[in-house]
């Protein structure tokens, strides 16, 4: 025969263990498990690094981001499933580019290779000005 007192202990250990199984988070919607990886290219398909690389999540409002190493690689580890998410590529002298609509599903792991589009204007239309003391035959060729 079991005394009041061990009888109370079980039941109340028994309750706890429930609680404390219902309390706990749900596992799987907090799972950061899935991964983008990618290269960038220019149009000749020679690698870009230091490309600027930004990733949103737009229901949960995650943002983070990155640039392309030496290789024109780029990397986002550990995101949680779920989305849409949508990647923004960006680099002086290139057109700025958004992909989007990508949802991941749980363990997924995604793959891209993107090609910038090389923007209209260039760098060699840049005029440097300088502050200075020239005398004007100097300058022109004319006193």
């Amino acid at each position: 025969m079991q005394c009041s007192r061990c009888k109370f202990s079980r039941i109340l250990l028994f309750q706890l263990f429930f609680i404390t199984l219902f309390s706990l988070p749900d596992v799987n919607a907090q799972a950061q498990d899935c991964l983008i990886k990618g290269a960038v290219h220019a149009a000749n398909n020679e690698p870009l690094s230091g490309v600027s690389v930004v990733i949103r999540n737009a229901r949960t409002n995650f943002t983070t981001g990155t640039t392309t190493d030496s290789s024109g690689n780029f990397i986002f580890s550990r995101l949680s499933s779920g989305g849409p998410y949508s990647l923004t590529f960006s680099m002086v002298g290139f057109e700025k580019q958004t992909l989007g609509g990508y949802n991941l599903k749980q363990n997924a792991a995604l793959s891209l290779v993107v090609k910038m589009v090389s923007a209209g204007n260039s760098l060699d239309e840049v005029v440097v000005v300088g502050y200075g003391t020239l005398k004007r035959k100097d300058l022109t060729g004319y006193n």
